[in-house]
């Protein structure tokens, strides 16, 4: 488009007419750029939402409560003599709750678990011990991913746990994601 500040007013008929012609070319080129790009928006749109949603809904898993391995197991696959004075990580809540010498190992069993509980112990007795101890006060969790095919609106919300059809209990992360297209 022309800029109004570098144009001279028109003097005549013809110089008006030229002056407008000029006017609308350049908005006629203009609505072709938005157009087209309006129907490039909407060419990647879908693809671009359906990217999202797959996003979301691997955020908001949901998880059924399993059993989690005794303290007398854990204590038979890690003997005395393995690791006793090294780092230990104790998974309390999460997909598979134990001991780990590898805090990576440990983040795994915890990483998108609701409530999970992940502490550090200074030797494999301590950790052993913390682990019997929450595990005698029913706090150690074996939380399992469920993967459900069933229809969601995008929303946002805490979910509290829930019973399953086998009566055990489900626990959500933060955010349940459902999908209306219409």
């Amino acid at each position: 488009m022309t800029d109004s500040s570098k144009t001279t007013t028109p003097t005549t008929p013809e110089q008006e007419l030229a002056a407008l012609v000029a006017q609308f070319s350049d908005l006629t080129k203009l609505a072709v750029a938005m157009t087209q790009h309006c129907v490039h928006l909407q060419e990647r749109l879908p693809a671009v939402v359906a990217m999202h949603v797959d996003a979301l809904k691997a955020r908001a898993m949901e998880f059924e409560q399993g059993t989690a391995v005794t303290p007398d197991e854990l204590e038979s696959r890690f003997p005395p003599g393995l690791g006793d004075n090294a780092t230990w990580y104790v998974v309390i809540v999460g997909r598979k709750p134990g001991m780990y010498l590898s805090s990576t190992e440990a983040d795994d069993q915890v990483k998108g678990v609701p409530n999970m509980s992940r502490l550090k112990k200074s030797s494999r007795r301590e950790a052993l011990d913390f682990y019997r101890h929450q595990y005698n006060h029913h706090e150690v969790m074996k939380l399992t991913e469920v993967y459900e095919e069933e229809p969601v609106a995008a929303s946002v919300a805490s979910l509290p746990p829930r019973t399953s059809a086998s009566g055990s209990r489900r626990y959500s992360s933060a955010i349940k994601v459902t999908v209306t297209i219409g």
